[in-house]
């Protein structure tokens, strides 16, 4: 078996600045007009809206040196609807992070050439972040498994990642070693795109912190993974690199593809599927229950005018009184924030984003071989001191919303016994929960984009039989929970400018005839933002934003009822409530491992291995090759290094380099392998009397 493997690399800048918010910089990477007044050397200087883009690639070639932009690839069902809706458009919050065709920044061809093109892009308005991706050479492979993940051995973790288990707020114990996973359709043809997408968490403490993200691609040798819970069927089903990767309505990413019970995050492929996917859910699930399925759906219908309007939720909340049934199934959506085309019709092609809670996975992946990798900054790291190699060209911090704080609830439970004892006795319980304290966000301002209105929900955990759900107020069923098992139902949504007045009743009773559903398990509250851009706001569309966090619960005897509403309640922490949370236990613990000083250590103690601590990468690419491999190495300081080939024996066959200088950053090296027999060797690295030693296959 053969193994394809992209590492792509994150970090952020780990020097713990006096920022009281990580601080708006002002890039745009707009091909028409770039602005970068940060670092004028790394200006976006690359049209991605170009109909072909020229590369000099390892499978380029006279007259076969350039590859179709994926808008505009016309004969490519992978990214078809990407090119039907301009899904790559400036105007609707796209920016480029990197880009490999190829070519240095000055334009001057990079040799070694790298071996396959690919494009990182990130949308600042449904906080999206595509990866694009083609192979140089054909291969018998029909799909790709993509995982996003912290190095090994990152200096910190950031809740970046948190949307791949389900949101927390900030001050909850961070959980490390979270990761993405997502599989992809691939076409073995020359220079054809295949992409993932992956949503982002907003961490406002980015850049006080140094930590490295790894985004991994293997081409699908055999796999065989079935999805249950609202979206049944196979996920890929392929054998002996044949099949398609089914995935015609959404892309799937998941915490783990061959985990059972995990979330799993889908971007529609357009706002007509995204309703199907609705349609579709609510059958399996309320398979008992075929007229409470119908009549969910009947609610549904406007979903798709609404979703292609311009004037998406420009008029408020109120006109689309169905969204809250819309994503009953999600814990976590972004749709919205597209601009209606200057000329036509006014229709607007959406690709929405969503955290389904209700899906299960099992099944088998394998496959093998490595790619190659590429390093740069997270962006808003704070890169001040480094070179130019590794810098995005968008360095604006990802994510749009997050909570500082646990929301925090009381709750009074009572329970009665009635009846007459000589005749039949039963409980009658009551539940009732009340927002304690304020509810503290932070709204990420390289977002660009204002609070309109915001709503809020409380969402209850329980057995349910017969899909008999809580009784007392107007409660809504959500959808079932694979993870814990548990049905989720959900009261209205209510403004959070007066959520603090708002009790939440669950009343329960024994007796025949009556319903005793009770709370067991979680509660959630589930915000609904009405998100206004402030740029570029001509026929542009509003961003609808849902995330459902997990709250505290404190049990009391009694509780007060305000008599008047309080805006205090829903709050942006203030500058310095951020500024000392980013610099307290409370955030580091778990996050970071390690710091990296704002100006050099005096003194300090060298590590045994100093050639394991200095050389960050090293990858060979192409591998196997027939003619010549580039053996591409990254060092964090200046170093000499022994380079060379070795047999299966232990013997030198060939001498790369003889205690040459290596300074910081980015070095090339042609491993040239004509004069070998086909094989397997290993170049070796040394410094003093340390190794690091690579495989490489020579295959004719």
């Amino acid at each position: 078996m053969r193994r394809v493997l992209l590492a792509i690399c994150l970090q952020i800048a780990m020097i713990p600045i006096a920022y009281s918010q990580c601080d708006t910089i002002g890039i745009f990477t707009n091909p028409a007009a770039p602005v970068n007044t940060q670092r004028p050397t790394m200006l976006n200087n690359f049209n991605w809206l170009a109909q072909k883009y020229l590369i000099n690639t390892t499978g380029a070639s006279p007259g076969n040196d350039s590859i179709e932009s994926p808008i505009h690839q016309i004969d490519n069902d992978i990214i078809d609807h990407l090119r039907l809706s301009l899904d790559m458009q400036p105007q609707d919050g796209w920016e480029l992070l990197r880009r490999e065709m190829g070519y240095e920044q000055n334009g001057t061809p990079k040799n070694p050439k790298p071996e396959n093109p690919y494009i990182v892009m990130y949308n600042k308005y449904n906080s999206v972040m595509r990866i694009f991706y083609a192979r140089s050479s054909s291969a018998a492979f029909t799909a790709a498994r993509v995982t996003l993940n912290f190095s090994s051995g990152s200096p910190s973790q950031t809740s970046l990642l948190d949307l791949s288990e389900g949101l927390k707020a900030l001050d909850t114990t961070f959980i490390p070693n979270k990761s993405f996973q997502s599989p992809s359709a691939f076409d073995n043809r020359l220079h054809k795109w295949f992409y993932v997408d992956f949503p982002m968490q907003y961490d406002p403490c980015t850049c006080y912190y140094t930590s490295r993200l790894t985004i991994s691609v293997e081409l699908i040798n055999s796999a065989d993974v079935q999805l249950s819970g609202s979206a049944n069927g196979k996920l890929m089903a392929i054998a002996s690199n044949s099949g398609p990767v089914n995935q015609a309505d959404q892309t799937y990413s998941f915490a783990d593809l061959q985990g059972a019970a995990k979330k799993g995050i889908k971007t529609f492929k357009d706002i007509n599927k995204f309703k199907q996917g609705i349609d579709k859910a609510l059958d399996t699930m309320l398979k008992g229950s075929p007229s409470t399925a119908a009549s969910i759906k009947a609610g549904l219908t406007g979903l798709p005018a609404l979703f292609k309007s311009s004037n998406f939720l420009k008029t408020g909340l109120a006109a689309a009184p169905f969204i809250g049934a819309a994503v009953s199934l999600f814990d976590f959506f972004t749709g919205g924030g597209k601009k209606a085309p200057p000329t036509g019709p006014t229709d607007v092609a959406l690709t929405p984003t969503s955290i389904d809670m209700t899906i299960n996975l099992s099944g088998t992946i394998t496959s093998s071989y490595d790619y190659g990798s590429v390093i740069f900054w997270n962006p808003g790291s704070n890169t001040a001191s480094y070179s130019d190699v590794d810098y995005p060209y968008y360095n604006e911090i990802m994510g749009i919303f997050n909570l500082l704080e646990k929301p925090k609830f009381k709750m009074r439970f009572s329970r009665e016994r009635v009846g007459n004892p000589r005749d039949q006795t039963w409980f009658e319980t009551e539940h009732d929960y009340i927002l304690d304290d304020t509810i503290k966000y932070i709204l990420n301002p390289a977002a660009r984009l204002a609070i309109q209105e915001a709503k809020a929900a409380l969402i209850v955990s329980g057995d349910s039989s017969d899909l008999w759900g809580p009784a007392g107020d107007a409660w809504f069923m959500e959808g079932k929970d694979q993870k814990t098992g548990q049905w989720q139902y959900r009261s209205n949504y209510y403004d959070l400018d007066c959520f603090n007045t708002r009790v939440f009743s669950i009343r329960g009773s024994s007796a025949p005839d009556n319903i005793n559903w009770l709370p067991r398990g979680r509660t959630y509250i589930k915000f609904m933002l009405n998100l206004r851009r402030l740029v570029d706001t001509a026929g542009a569309q509003n961003v609808l934003f849902i995330a459902k966090y997990p709250i505290d619960i404190d049990n009391v005897t009694s509780i007060n009822i305000p008599g008047t509403c309080n805006s205090n309640f829903f709050l942006p922490a203030s500058n310095s409530e951020l500024n000392a949370f980013c610099n307290s236990n409370t955030y580091k613990t778990n996050r970071v491992t390690r710091g990296r000083p704002q100006e050099p250590v005096v003194n300090r103690p060298q590590p045994a291995n100093v050639l394991e601590a200095t050389l960050e990468r090293a990858i060979l690419a192409p591998n196997p090759t027939s003619t010549y491999s580039s053996l591409i190495i990254n060092t964090n300081k200046k170093i000499r290094l022994n380079i060379f080939v070795a047999d299966q024996m232990g013997r030198r066959v060939k001498e790369i380099a003889n205690n040459r200088y290596y300074p910081i950053g980015n070095s090339n090296e042609r491993v040239d392998v004509e004069n070998l027999p086909s094989g397997i060797y290993n170049v070796v690295i040394q410094n003093g009397n340390y190794r690091i030693v690579k495989k490489l296959v020579v295959q004719r």
